[in-house]
């Protein structure tokens, strides 16, 4: 059923691919990302920004970490560290990116982590659409960059801090390297990591970092984030420790939020999930166990029952090959299942155990894949592949692989007039044609 290339290359068939060619539809192409996305770990959803120039890899050793608990939705912003740049405004572009994508994914009220020019955009992003994210954490970023540089802060003066973001695109190609580097050693103390961030720098296009500084010197959320609904937590690095002053200017600019934390680092420069990773992860973990859950919407183990549809046993074949699949009744917090295929030489070509689990974010619906001993397939040793409910009614359900990792895209339950199981497996590559089961009630289900 839910079968990737290694179990069509078991099943070498003609006839199943002529089946699955006579079956393939083309889906109508979405609208592309501002952003490159990359997904890791199983859990509650958690997106993470990087700060200006940066790939997402700057993240790697927090997804290391949380990617045990939390499903990581790791950002690359269009334009940096090798990226395509993106037309017209940046901020505001990545702003609704981020926000459609939330909504196509069916992300439950995602945290939302962002570093620098990450950080300004989460506190954007929780001021724009308090409803649709989770708790904030801010690293070492501010909803007004400029207030930390002049005081009494005008339009007149923001105007002027925009000038910087300009001349910084403006620059001949040499100076503008130049400049990176010198801010990253100041920012940064290990030295391959200073030429690691220096090189998405020297990757990512000038006019874009040039924009998207201008947006951020000229603008003020301060008064904006009071709109924000969940937990914030800003951690900082003073970039003048000897100045007292700083930590209170910090601090300040979060006064309009209601349910905050603010933690400096003991040490640690701009970089701070480089500089002190561990001093982060930990007031990460304290922050988010305070904050709890997200409420759950709906998403919980209630709408498990919405899903008593599949319960049953429904048999048919592929290519005249017996296959069969059988659903419990919802108990607890999951759905059980199995899928079972057998060859026209009686053996087993493949079984699958199936759950569908009330996460947080709502019913997640996994397999593993075994051959006829009843041997996890080697692929799966280390990750059991998850898709999440992303659309259905009454008497279908439709769930979707967030990652992308080449494999499935999605796998799609309708029942009709209750006596027949359509199931339609689609692929992330959109040239494989879908595979289509028709499957026929024997049974009703049993708890």
């Amino acid at each position: 059923m839910r079968s990737t290339t290694r179990l069509l290359s078991i099943l070498g068939l003609a006839a199943f691919a002529i089946t699955m060619a006579r079956a393939g539809e083309k889906e109508t192409p979405k609208p592309k990302l501002p952003f490159a996305v990359k997904v890791q770990g199983t859990g509650k959803p958690i997106v993470l920004i990087p700060g200006l120039t940066c790939s997402g890899a700057v993240w790697d050793s927090t997804v290391a970490h949380f990617k045990g608990k939390y499903e990581c939705h790791v950002l690359t912003l269009g334009g940096f560290a090798g990226q395509p740049p993106v037309e017209g405004p940046f901020v505001d572009t990545m702003l609704k990116g981020i926000a459609d994508y939330i909504r196509s994914k069916k992300l439950h009220k995602p945290v939302i982590v962002g570093h620098s020019l990450g950080a300004f955009m989460t506190f954007h992003l929780g001021a724009t659409e308090p409803d649709l994210v989770g708790p904030l954490i801010a690293v070492d970023g501010l909803p007004c960059f400029a207030a930390m540089f002049m005081d009494n802060v005008t339009p007149e003066k923001l105007k002027e801090a925009e000038k910087f973001g300009q001349a910084l695109g403006d620059a001949k190609r040499e100076d503008f390297l130049k400049q990176q580097r010198f801010m990253v050693s100041m920012w940064l103390k290990d030295k391959a990591k200073q030429d690691l961030v220096a090189k998405w720098a020297e990757d990512s296009d000038q006019k874009t970092v040039g924009k998207a500084m201008a947006e951020l010197m000229s603008r003020d959320l301060r008064e904006e984030i009071a709109k924000i609904k969940t937990p914030v937590l800003l951690l900082a690095a003073p970039y003048d420790r000897k100045d007292e002053k700083t930590p209170g200017k910090i601090k300040d600019q979060l006064a309009k939020v209601r349910n905050k934390k603010v933690a400096f680092a003991p040490k640690a420069g701009h970089f701070i999930m480089f500089d002190e990773p561990e001093w982060m992860f930990k007031e990460m973990e304290t922050f988010l166990a305070a904050a709890g859950p997200a409420p759950a919407g709906g998403k919980s183990a209630a709408d498990l029952d919405k899903l008593k549809f599949l319960a049953g046993a429904w048999k048919g074949d592929m290519n005249g090959e017996p296959v069969e699949e059988h659903w419990t009744l919802p108990a607890g917090d999951n759905i059980m299942g199995m899928f079972r295929w057998v060859g026209k030489n009686g053996k087993t070509r493949v079984f699958e155990l199936l759950t569908i689990h009330a996460d947080a974010q709502g019913p997640t619906f996994r397999l593993g894949h075994f051959d006829g001993a009843f041997n996890p397939w080697k692929s799966e040793l280390d990750k059991i592949p998850a898709f999440r409910l992303t659309e259905g009614d009454p008497s279908r359900a439709l769930f979707s692989n967030p990652a992308a990792d080449g494999g499935l895209k999605s796998i799609d339950y309708a029942v009709k007039e209750g006596k027949e199981l359509h199931i339609t497996v689609s692929f992330q590559d959109e040239t494989r044609p879908a595979l289509r089961f028709r499957l026929t009630k024997t049974t009703g289900g049993s708890p």
